[in-house]
């Protein structure tokens, strides 16, 4: 079957990436890398893996240690989803090592926010990814992301909501199959 196009046009057809005016192809690492590292310093690493846990992020912790048939008892504010991945989070440093969980989806979120800035940057021409840094840049600076250091699954949620909205856009872009297969595994 051949991909159906839609009225509106394509934006995420591969371009390549064009020169940037004394830049070149090193522009386009650090401007996808820049709003990663931003993301990373305002989160403070090292007093998120430092400071106790308070009495809702406590309760999230301990239900890592509980046996797996009693999660659905232990977790009725969290989701059992976010629970199993804590689980994964390898044991590295202090007790406070499952925040790296929440710490990773915060920045993870730049990925898609730049992916969808640089949507709008192949629809107009952009030559340099202005629209790539404006959204990566607003993701890593998220007042609601860098003031909550929580030990839920808020981070998580931000995160699927862009990646969503990106396989959504690119779907609508260019219809396929293997688009929608995307779509709707991003979705369960």
């Amino acid at each position: 079957m051949s991909q159906v196009r839609s009225a509106a046009p394509a934006v995420d057809e591969p371009v390549g990436r064009p020169e940037a005016p004394g830049g070149g192809r090193l522009w386009w690492e650090l401007a996808m890398v820049a709003p990663l590292a931003i993301a990373l310093v305002a989160r403070r690493p090292a007093y998120l893996l430092s400071h106790s846990f308070w009495v809702d992020e406590g309760w999230v912790a301990d239900s890592v240690r509980a046996p797996l048939h009693q999660l659905p008892l232990l977790t009725s504010s969290t989701p059992l989803g976010w629970t199993l991945l804590l689980r994964v989070v390898p044991p590295i440093g202090g007790p406070q090592y499952l925040r790296l969980l929440p710490l990773t989806f915060g920045v993870a979120a730049v990925l898609p926010a730049w992916w969808l800035g640089r949507q709008l940057d192949q629809r107009f021409g952009c030559r340099v990814p202005l629209h790539g840094m404006a959204a990566g840049l607003a993701a890593a600076l998220v007042p609601a992301g860098v003031a909550r250091h929580d030990l839920k699954q808020y981070t998580a949620e931000a995160f699927m909501a862009l990646a969503l909205t990106l396989a959504a856009i690119r779907l609508e872009g260019v219809w396929s199959r293997g688009r929608l297969a995307l779509l709707a595994a991003a979705c369960i």
